[in-house]
C-alpha cells in the first residue's frame, strides 16, 4: 500500500487542488480497493473529489455508501448513478433517502408518474436535490406566466428537465425577447417551444444567430427559413453547418440540383434535418419495392416531399393494397401514383372511400370507364370527398362545361363561388335556393353561404 501511494502522489502532484487531504482522503479506499462497485475505482473517485473539493469534506466511504444505497433505492446500478449524476457531485454527499422522497413528492405534487420524474431528474440531476415545493411552484410559475395549461408546460419539462429547476422570469423573459427578435407573436413563439422545448431557455440572441447562419448557409432569405423553423422549430436545435452539410451530401447521393431539393425542404423542413444517407437508403429501397427506377421515385418525391422520409415498407404496402381496394391492377396504380405522387402514400382506405363518388362523377361527364377516368385525373383521389361532391354539383347542374380534370382541381373557393351565384337567383322567389346553400355550407361542400339579397 506504500509503494501505492507514493505511485499515487507522484502522479497527482502536479494536479490542481491536490493536497496531503486529498490522499489522506482516499487512503480508507485503498486498503479494499476490489470491494468497490465498478466504476468507482480509488482513481476515479480521487479525481472527482480534486474536481469538486467539497468532496473532500465528507468522508470517502460515505460518499461510495451513498452511490450504492442511492443506486439500489431508484432500481439503477452504482455505474448508471453514478455518471448520471457526475455533473452534480454534491448529489453524492446527500442522504439517499433525502433523493427519494424528494422525487416522489414532487411527482406527487405534478401528479406524475414517480418513474417519469426520476427519468427527467437523470438528465438533470439538480432535481434530484430540489425541494418538492420548489418544483411545483416553478411549473405553476411558469404556466401562469406564459398562459399555459399546467399540465402542457409539465410535458415539455419532460422533454427538457432543466425547466423543472429554471426561474420562471427567465423562462417569460426568454419567450418575450425571442418571439419580439423573431418577429412573431409570442403565442406563435410558445407553440414552437412546447414542440421544441429548448427554445424556452435558449438564448433569444443565439437562437436568432443560428437563424440568421442558416439562412445565409442554406442561401435562402431570413423569412424563407424562419417559415420552415415556425413548421419544425428543431431546425433551431441543430448547427447552421450541419443543416448545410446535411443539405449538400443529400443532393450528391441522389444526384439532383441543390436547388431542386431546398424547394422541397422548404415543403417539408424534416428533410434538413434527416441524415443523407437516411434519404437516400428510403429513396433506393422504395424504388426497389415498387418496381421502379431510382430516378423516376425522385421525381416522385420533389413532387411530393415527404416520400423523401416515408418508410419503404409503408410505401410498398399502401401501394399494393390501394390497387386491390380501386380494383385495379398494381401496373394500372404505379401509373396512376407516378402522375401524382401523394397516391402512393395516402391511406387505402381514404382512397377507395373516393370510388363511389368518382363513379358517379364520371357518369354524369359522360365517362363509363372507372379506370380511364382515374388515369385522366388521378388527383381525384386525393381529393375530399366535400370536394367532389361539389364537383358532382357543377356537373349535374352543368354550371361548368369541362373534363373531370378541371372539375376536381379547382379552388374551393371558385366552387362555393360558382354554387352559389347558381343557386342565388332563386332568393327572390322562395327560400330554397338558401335552404340548399346552408346545407351544403353544413357538410362542408362549399366554404361559405352568400348573405340572402333584399330588394332595395
Amino acid at each position: 500500500m506504500n509503494i501505492f501511494l507514493l505511485r499515487q502522489f507522484l502522479s497527482y502532484r502536479r494536479r490542481p487542488g491536490f493536497s496531503l487531504k486529498a490522499l489522506l482522503w482516499i487512503k480508507p479506499l485503498l486498503i479494499e480497493p476490489g470491494k468497490l462497485p465498478p466504476p468507482l475505482t480509488p482513481c476515479v473517485l480521487l479525481d472527482t473529489a480534486l474536481d469538486h473539493p467539497l468532496l473532500l469534506d465528507s468522508k470517502a466511504k460515505t460518499i461510495v455508501a451513498n452511490i450504492e444505497n442511492a443506486a439500489a433505492l431508484f432500481s439503477v446500478t452504482p455505474a448508471e448513478f453514478f455518471a448520471a449524476t457526475l455533473r452534480l457531485p454534491q448529489i453524492f454527499q446527500q442522504r439517499p433517502e433525502t433523493l427519494s422522497a424528494n422525487i416522489e413528492e414532487s411527482a406527487r405534487a405534478l401528479k406524475l408518474d414517480k418513474a417519469r420524474l426520476l427519468v427527467a431528474a437523470f438528465r438533470r440531476p439538480a432535481i434530484f436535490c430540489s425541494l418538492p415545493e420548489t418544483i411545483k411552484n416553478n411549473m405553476v410559475r411558469n404556466a401562469t406566466l406564459l398562459h399555459l395549461p399546467q399540465h402542457r408546460f409539465i410535458q415539455a419539462a419532460l422533454k427538457q428537465p432543466s425547466l423543472f429547476t429554471l426561474k420562471p422570469e427567465t423562462v417569460a423573459d426568454n419567450v418575450e425577447r425571442s418571439a419580439r427578435m423573431f418577429g412573431i407573436g409570442k403565442s406563435r413563439f410558445i407553440r414552437m417551444a412546447i414542440a421544441t422545448p429548448t427554445l424556452f431557455y435558449s438564448a433569444p440572441e443565439s437562437l436568432v444567430s443560428k437563424l440568421e447562419r442558416s439562412a445565409e448557409l442554406l442561401q435562402l432569405s431570413r423569412q424563407q427559413f424562419l417559415k420552415a423553423v415556425l413548421r419544425r422549430p428543431q431546425l433551431l436545435e441543430l448547427k447552421p453547418e450541419t443543416l448545410a452539410a446535411n443539405i449538400r451530401q443529400t443532393v450528391a447521393l441522389l444526384g439532383i440540383f441543390r436547388e431542386e431539393f431546398v424547394v422541397a425542404a422548404l415543403r417539408q423542413p424534416q428533410l434538413f434535418i434527416q441524415k443523407p444517407e437516411t434519404i437516400n437508403g428510403n429513396i433506393e429501397r422504395s424504388a426497389a419495392l415498387i418496381g421502379i427506377d431510382k430516378q423516376a421515385y425522385i421525381d416522385s418525391a420533389l413532387n411530393a416531399a415527404s416520400l423523401f422520409f416515408q418508410k419503404p415498407e409503408t410505401i410498398a404496402t399502401n401501394a399494393a393494397r390501394s390497387a386491390k381496394a380501386l380494383d385495379l391492377s398494381p401496373e394500372t396504380f404505379l401509373q396512376m401514383a407516378l402522375k401524382h405522387p401523394p397516391l402512393f402514400y395516402l391511406r387505402p382506405d381514404n382512397i377507395a372511400s373516393k370510388k363511389p363518388l368518382i363513379i358517379k362523377l364520371s357518369k354524369i361527364l359522360g365517362t363509363r370507364d372507372f379506370t380511364q377516368s382515374l388515369l385522366v385525373a388521378p388527383m381525384a383521389l386525393s381529393t375530399s370527398k366535400p370536394r367532389l361532391q361539389a364537383a358532382y354539383i357543377l356537373a349535374k347542374n352543368k354550371i361548368i362545361s369541362a373534363a373531370i380534370p378541371r372539375h376536381v382541381t379547382l379552388p374551393a373557393t371558385k366552387v362555393s363561388a360558382l354554387i352559389q351565384n347558381y343557386f342565388l337567383h332563386q332568393f327572390h322567389n322562395e327560400l330554397r335556393g338558401r335552404r340548399i346553400l346552408d346545407a351544403l355550407f353544413k357538410k362542408n361542400i362549399i366554404v361559405k353561404t352568400p348573405r340572402p339579397h333584399t330588394d332595395p
